[in-house]
């Protein structure tokens, strides 16, 4: 009797094994491990081999980096008519990316933590803000192509580290993290208004 062939298992997608990394990294974060933490870790974590890892995933900066992908990915310019001031459209898009991140809160409080305690770990989360900012522009209806827009994203992104230490800890109404972001909103648009000025 001839033997059937045996089927190869299937690898998965590489969109759920990405989201396996990226819950690990914040579960292993959470645990205090961040200083530290190694893709390896990570991997042995989500339960991942080192061979079916992505090529691109070389530390875990690259994972922070792939989640915030991941996130502002999924905001696109909508929401609000350009009749609205833009002051309540930009404070409203960084408040929609943040409440997307809240599911991260954990983690990143402990990612917060670490990097306020050893600055030198901020560079690894230059890229991953770049792209939370430029989603918290397009969400307020600023064009990413324009000058005005990409100025807004770099701002926004340092706006929103900014916020991170308190956002972190903030109630789940994240009322601390309005605040300050309202205190901050006024004085982030004066120096986007000077753009067109300069450049223009």
């Amino acid at each position: 009797m001839a033997r059937k062939p045996v089927k190869a298992k299937a690898k998965p997608a590489r969109g759920a094994l990405e989201n396996k990394l990226i819950a690990a990294m914040f579960a292993l974060a959470e645990e205090g491990q961040w200083s530290e933490l190694t893709l390896d870790a990570i991997a042995r974590k989500a339960k991942v081999k080192s061979a079916a890892i992505p090529p691109r995933l070389r530390d875990r900066g690259d994972v922070v980096l792939i989640w915030a992908e991941k996130l502002a990915a999924g905001f696109q310019a909508q929401g609000h008519g350009d009749s609205a001031p833009l002051q309540d459209r930009v404070f409203d898009g960084v408040m929609e990316v943040l409440e997307a991140m809240a599911p991260a809160r954990a983690g990143l409080a402990a990612i917060t933590a670490s990097v306020m305690r050893q600055p030198v770990q901020a560079v690894e989360l230059l890229m991953p803000l770049s792209h939370l900012g430029r989603a918290a522009a397009r969400r307020a209806g600023l064009d990413a192509a324009s000058l005005t827009g990409q100025a807004a994203g770099l701002g926004l992104a340092l706006l929103i580290a900014r916020l991170m230490p308190v956002f972190a800890e903030d109630e789940p109404g994240l009322g601390k993290t309005m605040a300050l972001l309202d205190r901050n909103l006024s004085t982030a648009l004066s120096l986007l208004s000077l753009v067109p000025r300069v450049f223009g």
